[in-house]
C-alpha cells in the first residue's frame, strides 16, 4: 500500500474520533443563558405608571344607554317636518324615517318644543337633533332634554360639521319633546310666561306699550333681564295698538 494511501487513512480515521468525542460531549448538562439574563418578561411586567390604558373617566365614548348610533339614523326631509327648515336637521333610526313626522311648536332661546309622532307601533326610538337648528340648545352647557315633561339622558355628537343632540323616545303615539336652556338670555328677572312681560312693562296701566316703554323693554332684552319671548310679546302689543 502507498504511503499516500496510508497517510490519508490516517487522517481520516482522526477527523472520526475527533467528531465522536464531539457529539460524544454536547453541551453542559446545567447549560442555559447566564444568570442576568431574562428569558421572558419580569413578573410585574406591564405598562409604566403614567400610561393610561382606556379613556379617562370623564369622556364619553358613546351616546347614552339604548341611544343608537348617529350613523344608524337617516335624516328628515320636506313633508316630515314643519317647518321645512327642520328638513336636515333632525334624524331619527333608519328604519322608522319613512313613518317620522317632527313638528317645532315652540322655539326660542329658552325653550324649543317638537311634537314628534313614529307610526307602526315603535318603541326605543333614537332622534338627533342639530344643536344650531333649535334656539335653546346654543348653550348647550345648560340644556336639558324631557319627552312629556320626563327628563331623559341625552348625548351630544359631533358629525357633519355640527353637534347634534341625541336622544330616545320609549314609546309613541305623539310625544313632545321639549329642549330649554337655563343660560343666557334667560335673566333672573324674566317672566315665566312672555305674555306677562306686558303687565310688568305697561307702565301706565293702559294695557298697550307706547314707544317709551317699548325701548324699556329692548334695554332689559340687551342686558339679558328678558328673553326673545318675552320681547316679541312687546312687539306684538305695541304693534297691534300702535293705529289704535
Amino acid at each position: 500500500m502507498s504511503k499516500r494511501i496510508i497517510a490519508v487513512m490516517v487522517m481520516l480515521v482522526a477527523v472520526g474520533v475527533v467528531v465522536g468525542v464531539a457529539a460524544a460531549q454536547g453541551p453542559p448538562g446545567d447549560a442555559g443563558p447566564p444568570d442576568n439574563v431574562t428569558t421572558g418578561p419580569p413578573g410585574d411586567a406591564g405598562p409604566p405608571d403614567n400610561v393610561t390604558t382606556g379613556p379617562p373617566d370623564n369622556v364619553t365614548t358613546g351616546p347614552p344607554e339604548g341611544v343608537a348610533e348617529f350613523l344608524s339614523t337617516s335624516p328628515l326631509g320636506p313633508g316630515q317636518v314643519d317647518p321645512n327648515s327642520l328638513s336636515g336637521n333632525m334624524r331619527v333610526e333608519s328604519e322608522h324615517a319613512a313613518n317620522t313626522t317632527v313638528e317645532l311648536t315652540n322655539n326660542n332661546e329658552t325653550e324649543t318644543s317638537l311634537d314628534v309622532t313614529v307610526t307602526g307601533n315603535a318603541t326605543n326610538v333614537t332622534f338627533y337633533v342639530q344643536k344650531q337648528a333649535v334656539e335653546a340648545a346654543h348653550d348647550i352647557e345648560n340644556v336639558t332634554v324631557a319627552v312629556d315633561g320626563e327628563g331623559v339622558d341625552f348625548g351630544v355628537a359631533d358629525h357633519a360639521g355640527g353637534n347634534w343632540i341625541g336622544f330616545e323616545v320609549d314609546h309613541f303615539s305623539t310625544r313632545t319633546v321639549t329642549i330649554s336652556s337655563e343660560g343666557a338670555g334667560a335673566g333672573d328677572g324674566a317672566p315665566d310666561d312672555p305674555a306677562d312681560v306686558v303687565d310688568d312693562y305697561d307702565e301706565d296701566g293702559s294695557g298697550a306699550i307706547d314707544t317709551s316703554e317699548l325701548q324699556n323693554g329692548i334695554s332689559a332684552f340687551l342686558d339679558g333681564d328678558i328673553g326673545t319671548g318675552e320681547l316679541q310679546a312687546l312687539v306684538r302689543n305695541f304693534a297691534s295698538n300702535a293705529g289704535a
